[in-house]
């Protein structure tokens, strides 16, 4: 059944307030245009790539690393309104995916992934990791815990800013893999950009540079 042009255009003219209100940096007006565009049949997933490709305004700084004061801006800002739009998640009824930002920095994607993950049922555990050892120890921990239907490790996801040691990322996944077998590993953030040969060089599942493909991965392990 064809969608009424009707909603279409309604749906289109909030999509543009949204970007408004990001560039506005008002909290209250972008909640307000994400909330309406979930409650009229846009899924969620959408919403939140529609609001991460505003960050391209950051500039070059945003993949290159350093963290600037419009990046530092803006981070604070969408980590809010992922925050006010979280609020209400049902109760997790699938697995456990581990979402892990090293350093802290180029994580608005995860918060956003989170959200997604949340609301389609699965169990989120976000680490901000130090270094990759840090996340290999959080993931160990977590195969510690003891089993349950709805706490089994289906995913790990790691962001990595650009530039990081090659031959450091390897190590990481080997051991991730020795310790979640079961898993799918994905690497993400800007050191998932620009290397067409990342995947098999690392041995990863997915490289990943959209919260779609993260979906679709999960999806797949189910079949």
């Amino acid at each position: 059944m064809a969608v009424p042009r009707t909603l279409v255009r309604a749906q289109e003219a909030v999509l543009a307030e949204l970007g408004a209100a990001f560039g506005a940096r008002d909290h209250d007006r972008l909640e307000a245009a994400a909330r309406y565009l979930h409650a009229v049949g846009t899924p969620l997933v959408e919403i939140y790539e529609a609001l991460l490709a505003r960050l391209v305004d950051v500039g070059p700084e945003w993949i290159s690393g350093p963290r600037s004061d419009p990046e530092r801006e803006i981070g604070g800002f969408v980590d809010d309104v992922v925050n006010r739009l979280r609020e209400g998640v049902v109760p997790p009824t699938r697995g456990t995916v581990m979402l892990a930002g090293i350093a802290t920095r180029h994580v608005l994607g995860l918060s956003a992934l989170s959200h997604v993950l949340e609301d389609r049922g699965w169990q989120v555990r976000s680490v901000r990791a130090a270094n990759t050892a840090a996340v290999a120890a959080a993931v160990a921990a977590e195969m510690s815990t003891p089993a349950s239907d709805s706490s089994d490790l289906a995913c790990v996801v790691v962001a990595l800013p650009e530039g990081s040691d090659q031959d450091g990322l390897r190590e990481l996944y080997r051991q991730l893999r020795q310790l979640a077998p079961g898993a799918r590993l994905v690497l993400a953030g800007p050191a998932a950009y620009g290397d067409p040969d990342l995947k098999r060089r690392l041995g990863v599942d997915l490289v990943c540079t959209h919260i779609t493909q993260v979906l679709q991965l999960l999806d797949l392990r189910r079949q």
